[in-house]
Formats: structure tokens, sequence, C-alpha cells
């Protein structure tokens, strides 16, 4: 067990009992609390994030709601695990704050992974300070801190975050070892590691959503994770591979002929289109690889895939099928990608 191991598994053993009596240092922007921040064996960091956790307090105190659907008449109904039921119930929002959220919202239309990399290059709750030097991706969100840091002096966000830190380790503990598995099959679809992937579990969104973001320098990956002894998680190995394949991707020129697949994805109107080139590559590849490692929801995966417009996915699924791991990544993609007739793309119809 490596060392980084050892510190992370002492320190949680010491704060389990007392978590909320502690008082938990401030995060720096790139920082993770120890107690809600897991290494498995596969080099997967798993942590919950106070930052993204208010971001989407906000964003569910708003109306919010996107999750597994339950009922569809007479209005449909969604299923929220029981942490987000908690959160939901004790976190609230005033409508003159609502009314400055919303106009934020409509000056700034942009997709929700701007607002997760912008709310995650901030500083600490309750304050969210901007980083100082050079400016972050999405600096035309400045602004948002304010927001957040009035939603969290009304609504004591914090307050609420830090009573559900019990609940949030054993989640991660849970999810960790459904996960680790997975994303140790994965590996051999994906480009050599240059540093620990990090995934941040997001427990107030629905459980398929799933993002890779950039925060400085590092592809950070975001995903909603749903308790249970089956639950299905797919959604994160989606979002590991992505964010383990978005590095590689960005150190060579996108296909001149994505542009003309995204536009159509976009003419759609749907969620792919709002992505860059690298990242629509890296989606589609990570659906791929997940697709690859978990038969069981194959179909499943590259339908949702194809619905997201990110119909690269059944093209990766093909070759790392007949590939099997046998050509590195980097290579891999380079080569398909040189070759692919990008004016073919199209939905599979799965």
């Amino acid at each position: 067990m490596c060392a980084k191991q050892v510190l992370r598994q002492a320190l949680g053993l010491m704060a389990i009992g007392c978590a909320t009596l502690v008082a938990r240092p401030a995060l720096g922007a790139t920082d993770h609390d120890f107690y809600l921040s897991l290494l498995g064996d596969s080099g997967l960091e798993l942590f919950s994030d106070e930052r993204l956790y208010a971001l989407f307090a906000a964003f569910n105190a708003l109306g919010y709601d996107n999750g597994p659907v339950v009922r569809k008449d007479p209005i449909p109904r969604a299923s929220f695990s029981p942490l987000r039921i908690a959160s939901r119930a004790q976190i609230q929002m005033s409508v003159s704050l609502q009314k400055r959220f919303q106009d934020f919202f409509d000056a700034h239309p942009m997709s929700r992974d701007a607002y997760i990399a912008y709310t995650l290059s901030l500083g600490a709750a309750p304050t969210f300070t901007p980083p100082s030097g050079s400016a972050p991706k999405g600096k035309s969100l400045a602004g948002l801190e304010k927001l957040l840091a009035a939603h969290e002096a009304e609504a004591h966000v914090a307050e609420v975050y830090q009573s559900l830190t019990p609940q949030l380790r054993d989640l991660l503990k849970a999810a960790l070892a459904q996960l680790d598995p997975s994303c140790r099959s994965a590996d051999k679809f994906l480009p050599a590691a240059t540093a620990a992937a990090s995934l941040a579990v997001n427990v107030l969104d629905d459980p398929s959503s799933n993002a890779v973001v950039e925060v400085g320098t590092t592809a950070t990956a975001v995903a909603g994770v749903a308790p249970g002894k089956n639950a299905d998680l797919s959604s994160a190995v989606q979002a590991y591979a992505a964010a383990r394949t978005l590095p590689a991707i960005m150190a060579h020129p996108a296909p001149g002929g994505l542009s003309e697949v995204l536009g159509r994805v976009h003419q759609r109107g749907l969620a792919a289109g709002s992505l860059s080139a690298n990242a629509y590559v890296a989606h589609a590849y990570g659906a791929a690889v997940a697709a690859q490692v978990l038969p069981q929801r194959r179909q499943q995966i590259l339908a949702d895939a194809d619905a997201r417009g990110l119909w690269l996915a059944a093209d990766f699924d093909r070759i790392l099928a007949d590939d099997q791991g046998k050509t590195p990544a980097d290579a891999l993609l380079s080569e398909k990608l040189g070759s692919m007739d990008f004016k073919k793309v199209a939905p599979s119809g799965l």
C-alpha cells in the first residue's frame, strides 16, 4: 500500500465518529477533504466536493429536479436518493435570491459543465474566493461566487453539508468498492495516466449524469452517484474514462471534420452539442470504454450516448471490441480519428 493511501486511511479512521466535532481546514481550489476523499487500488481518487455541493444545492433550490423518472402521468416524478431528499428539504432559497440567480443565468446561458468548471476553480465555502493569477476557463461566469456566498449566508448550506458527512463517506466507500474493479478493467483501453484520476461524486444530480471539466491543468470527472448495492455506476465509469482520455486528445489537433458532426448535433439540440471537439471525442470514447467493461449495460450505455449526440461512441465500441486493448490508446485514437469519414457519422439507431 502506498504512503498516500496509508495517510488517507489513518486520517479517515481518526475522523470516524467525530467528523461533526472537528473543524475541517479550508480547501484550496484543488485540495480535497481527506475524510471525504478515498483512493482506490486503481489509482482513482473518489471525493465529495463542498463547492460542487453548493452549486447543485442552488440548482435544486431553483427547481432542478432531473433524476430517474418513476412516473410520467399525470405529471412526471423523479426518484431522488435519501441524501438528495435531505438536502432539498433543508436548503431553500428566498424569492429575491432566486431572481438574482435567474437574472445571472439569463445573462450567462452557458452549459452546466462551464458552471461546474468555474465553481471548482473557486476557493472554499463559505466565501468561494476566485483564484488569483491567471484567469480560469469560464471567466465570463465571474460573479457566480457572490451568489453562492449569498445562498450560503441565507440557507447555511455548509452546515447541512457537514451534517451529512458520515453518509457521504459511506456512499464514497460503497461506490469505490464497485467502481475500482471497473476502472482497473478500463485501463487497458485508456492512455497511460499522467496523474491520479479524480472523480467528484455529485449526490444532488441525476445518477445518469456526468461531466469532465478542466480545473487548472487537471481534467476532473464529475458524476451523479446514487447509493445502493447494485447501483448503476456506468455514468461514473464513463466520466473516469473520458477524463483519462481528454489529455491525450488535447495533445493533438482535433480533426477538422468533427466540426461538421458537432454542428449537426447542435442543430438537433442534443446535449453533446455544447461540447468542444476534444471533449466530444473524450466523452464518446469514454462511453465506448464503459460499454466494453460493463457488458451487462452495454446496449443502454450506447443508446444513451446516441441520444446525447455522442455518435462516435458506437464506432469506438466496435473498434475496441475488435482490438481488445492490443493497441495503445494514444495510437488507436490517432489512427482511427485520422481515417474516419465524418460525413457518414450519424445516429446509430440503437
